[in-house]
C-alpha cells in the first residue's frame, strides 16, 4: 500500500510539473504560502508550498528564491500582512524577494478533496501573467497527512512561539539593564560637567596664564627643532671630515657653522662637536658629553676643546 505522504508529494508535484509550464524561462520565482478558504495562511498551505518550491528548484529552466532566506527576510524588514495576499501584496513580497515572478493562491478543504488555487504574477508589471488549479483526492491517508501535518505545525508554531517569548524577555531585560547604565552614565557626566563648569570659572585666572606658558612653551620647541634640525645639518658635514685636514679645508666643508674657539687650544665648535686642531692641522673630534676613560677620576665630560684634548675621550673623526 502507497503510503499517503507518498500519494501527496506525487500529486504537488505533479502539480508543480504543470505550474512549471506557465513560468518564463529565465525568471526568479518565489513561491509564497497559499492560503485556506477563510484568508488565513494555514500550515497546510505552508506546506504544499515547500513541496511546490522543492520540485521546481530542480528545473533548470528558472531560479527559485530560498524560501528561509526570504522569510529571514521578512522579518529582519518586519514586514508583516494579512492571509489574503492580494497582487499589491504579491509585488511588495515579490520585490523583497529579489524575485521577478510570485506564485501565490489559496487552499481550499471540502469533504471528498483539496482544491489548490494559484496565481503567477509578474512583479515588474504587477499582472497576473497566469493562473492554474489542481484537486487531490482527499482519502483517509491524505486526510491524516493532512491532520498530521496541520497539527505538527501547530505545535511547532507554540514551541517558536515560547521560544519568542524567552526571548523577548531576555530582550526586555537586557534593553532595562541597559537603560539604568546609561541612565547613571548620564548622571555621573552631568554632575562631572557641573564640577568642570565650577574649576573652570575659579581658575579662568590660571587658564589666561595657562595658555602664556603655552605660548612660551610652543616658542622654545621651535627653537629646540631648529637646534636639532642645525646639529643633523652639522652631523651630515662632520662626516666628511677626515684627520690631517687643515682648517681651510675643513671651514670650507662646514662653512658658517663652524665657531672659533676662544680657549688656548686652536679649535672649532660645529653643533655639538668639538673640533682640535694643532696648527692649522685636524687632529681630534668630540661629541660634548662624551664620557672620558674611566680610570681617570675626574673631568670625565667633555665640554670643551680643553677636556677633549686633555682626556681620552673617542676620537669621532675618521682617518
Amino acid at each position: 500500500m502507497v503510503k499517503g505522504d507518498d500519494i501527496l508529494s506525487k500529486t504537488i508535484y505533479s502539480y508543480a510539473d504543470s505550474l512549471s509550464q506557465l513560468l518564463p524561462v529565465g525568471s526568479t520565482v518565489f513561491i509564497n504560502d497559499h492560503s485556506d478558504f477563510n484568508g488565513v495562511t494555514s500550515y497546510f498551505g505552508k506546506y504544499v508550498a515547500v513541496k511546490i518550491s522543492n520540485r521546481l528548484t530542480k528545473n533548470k529552466n528558472f531560479t527559485v528564491v530560498d524560501r528561509n532566506s526570504i522569510e529571514l527576510i521578512l522579518k529582519e524588514q518586519k514586514f508583516q500582512y494579512s492571509g489574503v495576499v492580494d497582487e499589491k501584496t504579491a509585488v511588495e513580497l515579490g520585490k523583497m524577494a529579489g524575485a521577478s515572478v510570485i506564485v501565490f493562491g489559496t487552499i481550499t478543504e471540502f469533504t471528498n478533496k483539496v482544491s489548490i488555487d494559484s496565481k503567477i504574477l509578474s512583479v515588474e508589471t504587477a499582472k497576473v501573467i497566469g493562473t492554474t488549479d489542481y484537486s487531490i483526492n482527499k482519502t483517509k491517508d491524505v486526510a491524516d497527512l493532512i491532520a498530521t501535518v496541520i497539527s505538527s505545525s501547530e505545535q511547532q508554531k507554540k514551541e517558536l512561539e515560547a521560544e519568542r517569548q524567552k526571548i523577548l524577555q531576555q530582550i526586555d531585560l537586557e534593553r532595562e539593564n541597559k537603560l539604568a547604565g546609561l541612565e547613571l552614565e548620564e548622571r555621573q557626566l552631568k554632575q562631572k560637567i557641573i564640577n568642570l563648569e565650577r574649576e573652570y570659572r575659579e581658575k579662568s585666572v590660571v587658564l589666561k596664564e595657562y595658555k602664556v606658558q603655552k605660548e612660551k612653551l610652543r616658542k622654545i620647541e621651535s627653537e629646540i627643532n631648529k637646534i636639532h634640525n642645525e646639529i643633523d645639518r652639522a652631523s651630515n658635514k662632520i662626516s666628511l671630515l677626515k684627520i690631517g685636514m687643515t682648517k681651510d679645508e675643513v671651514l670650507e666643508i662646514l662653512g658658517k657653522r663652524a665657531r672659533q674657539s676662544e680657549s688656548p687650544y686652536d679649535c672649532l665648535y660645529v653643533g655639538k662637536y668639538i673640533l682640535v686642531f694643532k696648527g692649522a692641522t685636524l687632529m681630534k673630534g668630540c661629541i660634548m658629553g662624551d664620557s672620558t676613560n674611566p680610570d681617570v677620576s675626574y673631568g670625565n665630560i667633555a665640554d670643551d676643546c680643553s677636556s677633549c684634548q686633555a682626556f681620552r675621550t673617542p676620537n669621532r673623526i675618521r682617518f
